[in-house]
């Protein structure tokens, strides 16, 4: 606290030293790698007339719903939708945590076949995504029944999440491997519904 950037000087070709100065750093401390942390800002919390918190701010979801089970729509299959797919799905949800428990060759050999489908999926396109669908690739894969017994006892009994996607593919290859996984296996175990639709303030078509 207290220190700054009192000088960024190049002194090489690839080379840019920082100095600092403050009361953290003695005055001319130079370092060889510098990672600037600051965070992300708060993004608009109104989507139309439905009010919503920011996406990094807490959130309801994650409960507990102690009075009745509450139904939950998670609509987009970024990394955001995945991972609240997870969140409303399943108890007390942490990446570690979850990965600790579902942890074993079983686990291992499904990943590297779904990445072995992606690595094919990108070989073969052009330019976007348009008809390639790797949830329907994904879903020949053989999923050893353990796995699958697994992900049902992590199931919360609070709620009945709903995973909303628009066509034409529920996965895409900008989300994170880790977060198809846990989405698909969560699908394969019937923890969540899909849905295919579009979706607006007023009506779901």
């Amino acid at each position: 606290v207290g220190s700054k950037i009192s000088t960024i000087r190049k002194d090489g070709a690839q080379d840019k030293r920082l100095i600092v100065a403050g009361n953290d750093a003695k005055t001319g401390d130079q370092f060889d790698a510098v990672i600037v942390a600051i965070g992300y800002g708060v993004d608009e919390s109104n989507f139309g007339s439905a009010a919503t918190p920011p996406y990094w701010s807490p959130d309801s979801v994650s409960g507990p719903h102690a009075k009745e089970k509450r139904r939950i729509l998670v609509s987009g299959s970024g990394d955001g939708g995945l991972i609240d797919v997870a969140r409303a799905a399943l108890k007390k949800f942490r990446h570690d945590e979850i990965l600790r428990e579902l942890t074993g060759k079983e686990l291992a050999s499904i990943g590297i076949e779904m990445q072995r489908i992606d690595n094919d999926v990108r070989g073969k396109m052009v330019g976007d995504e348009t008809g390639i669908h790797l949830f329907e690739r994904y879903k020949t894969l053989s999923i050893d029944p353990t796995v699958i017994e697994k992900i049902k006892a992590l199931k919360r009994g609070d709620t009945e999440v709903t995973f909303n996607y628009r066509s034409p593919g529920l996965f895409n290859l900008d989300s994170s491997l880790i977060n198809r996984l846990l989405a698909f296996l969560l699908i394969r175990a019937d923890v969540v519904r899909l849905q295919c639709g579009e979706i607006d303030a007023n009506h779901v078509c």
